[in-house]
C-alpha cells in the first residue's frame, strides 16, 4: 500500500489525493492511517507574501477509506480532535481547542488516523485520532 498525500482542492471543493506525485482521485471522504500533517515552508511564505493560496499543505498517510468506511467520529471522545490550518495564522496544522473553540490551539504533526470530509456548501473538516 502506497502513502497518499491529500490536500483540499479549492477549485473543485473536494480533496485531491496524490500518489507518487500524480493526482489519482478527488474524494469527498478520506481516512488515512499513520497520518502526518505537512506544511511546505517555501509555499507558505509565498502565500503570505502574495496573498494567493497554493498547494503547500496536506496530510500524508495510508489510505484505508475502503477498509473502514464509514468511520464514526465521536464528539464525546477526547481521542478525536478537529484539526485546522490557516496559512496566514498558523505555521503548522493545529488541534482546535475543546468545544470547537479556536483558543488553546496546539500544533499537531501526526496522528494514528485522520478523517477528512467535505460536504457541499460547508467548509472541509479534518479530524485526528490520537488515543491517550
Amino acid at each position: 500500500m502506497k502513502r497518499s498525500y491529500v490536500y483540499f482542492n479549492l477549485k473543485r471543493r473536494v480533496w485531491s489525493e496524490r500518489q507518487a506525485g500524480k493526482v489519482v482521485a478527488h474524494p469527498e471522504y478520506v481516512v488515512l492511517k499513520d497520518a502526518r500533517f505537512l506544511v511546505g515552508k517555501a509555499g507558505q511564505a509565498r502565500v503570505r507574501a502574495e496573498g494567493r493560496k497554493n498547494v503547500h499543505a496536506g496530510v500524508s498517510g495510508l489510505n484505508i477509506t475502503d477498509a473502514v468506511y464509514p468511520v464514526r467520529v465521536s464528539a464525546y471522545s477526547d481521542d478525536w480532535r478537529t484539526v485546522t490550518y490557516n496559512p496566514y495564522r498558523h505555521d503548522s496544522f493545529v488541534l482546535v481547542g475543546g468545544n470547537g473553540s479556536q483558543h488553546g490551539q496546539k500544533p499537531v504533526s501526526s496522528a494514528t488516523y485522520a478523517v477528512m470530509v467535505t460536504e457541499a456548501g460547508k467548509p472541509p473538516v479534518v479530524w485526528a485520532y490520537q488515543p491517550r
